[in-house]
């Protein structure tokens, strides 16, 4: 079986290219997906997909001040959509049980 994420971290990477100024169309595209269809509701991305997408953006944001692109993406994210990992997170007392 295939590795994969939750498409909705398409949706997040996109939103936050897009309120950077980068034109996320072309990253998306660079990276084989289908833009603006890159995914649909409820579905997953292969992990091999996601890691082209984030190789297209390390070397599109190289040197711009963007360099700090995940930081600021997981600044974002909500623990919620993280579904069951990111409860863990918010209910535990510290990360470290929520790891074992």
């Amino acid at each position: 079986m295939e590795s994969s994420a939750n498409g909705i971290y398409l949706a997040y990477i996109d939103q936050h290219l897009q309120q950077i100024g980068c034109d996320s169309r072309s990253i998306f595209e660079a990276a084989g997906f289908a833009y603006p269809s890159y995914i649909q509701p409820g579905e997953r991305v292969p992990l091999a997909a996601l890691a082209r997408l984030v190789d297209v953006m390390h070397l599109e944001l190289a040197g711009s001040s963007h360099e700090d692109f995940f930081l600021q993406l997981g600044q974002q994210i909500p623990f919620v959509a993280h579904g069951n990992f990111g409860a863990a997170i918010m209910s535990c007392q510290n990360v470290f049980d929520v790891m074992r």
